[in-house]
């Protein structure tokens, strides 16, 4: 797979490339995924929504609830 150019890499965790029959390879580790770019996108939409909740629940858990702080 060498001569397959990275569509993305991270040093020390995983790299995303693209193989010429269209199949995108996202390797983390010992697992890869094979998908199809749709699934691909669908993927990532899926992850994106999933750290924006997370970033929300964060944020709600650092605020006090509405009414007890002097604002």
């Amino acid at each position: 797979m060498a001569d397959i150019p990275m569509l993305s890499e991270r040093e020390g965790f995983g790299a995303v490339f693209q193989c010429p029959d269209g199949v995108i390879h996202l390797a983390c580790g010992f697992v890869t995924l094979r998908l199809r770019e749709q699934a691909f996108a669908d993927l990532v939409l899926l992850v994106r929504e999933a750290r924006d909740a997370l970033v929300a629940q964060r944020r709600a858990e650092l605020l006090p609830p509405r009414g007890e702080a002097g604002c």
